[in-house]
């Protein structure tokens, strides 16, 4: 580089800085595209099984409060069978959501326990809702105490189960 002239110092100079500046930017680009695919497969796969085994666990209790506060004031019983189904189409969603994203055979059995439970407590909601409508609010609780409440105790140990198989 000793005999080059200045202007071909220059040139071959700022070549080297180019080429490192080029080698640096497909560096980063590589780098953005790798991280962009973990992110993807993050959301799509452990977040959303996560967040939809903890929505699950918010709407089983929104489901048992809104049968509670039937079974104790029966003037308002039009909105929280409205609230029930509403709460219902999330949990179906989830459901769906979970369906499509668990990976292991052991997640997979406690979302069809958990699915087989919650057809079992529709049968139960469905009758108490019925007592309530027909102002047999006491034995609508009878039901919900001898039959509901022990269903959702279930259901909550196995939500909690496959949440606890989620984050390990």
């Amino acid at each position: 580089m000793k005999n080059f002239k200045i202007r071909k110092k220059l040139i071959v100079t700022f070549g080297i800085v180019l080429l490192l500046f080029v080698g640096a930017m497909a560096s980063a680009i590589m780098g953005m595209r790798t991280l962009s695919s973990n992110f993807k497969t993050f959301y799509e796969g452990p977040y959303a099984t996560s967040n939809a085994s903890m929505s699950m666990r918010r709407i089983l209790q929104g489901l048992e409060k809104d049968i509670l506060l039937m079974t104790e004031d029966s003037s308002d019983i039009d909105m929280y069978i409205q609230d029930m189904n509403s709460l219902l189409e999330e949990l179906n969603g989830e459901i769906i959501t979970l369906e499509e994203n668990l990976l292991t055979e052991e997640s997979q059995e406690r979302l069809e326990q958990i699915k087989l439970d919650v057809k079992e407590g529709a049968g139960y909601r469905q009758q108490i809702v019925e007592l309530v409508k027909s102002g047999k609010s006491g034995e609508a609780r009878v039901i919900y105490k001898n039959n509901y409440y022990p269903l959702q105790r279930l259901l909550g140990q196995s939500q909690m189960k496959l949440e606890s198989l989620l984050t390990n």
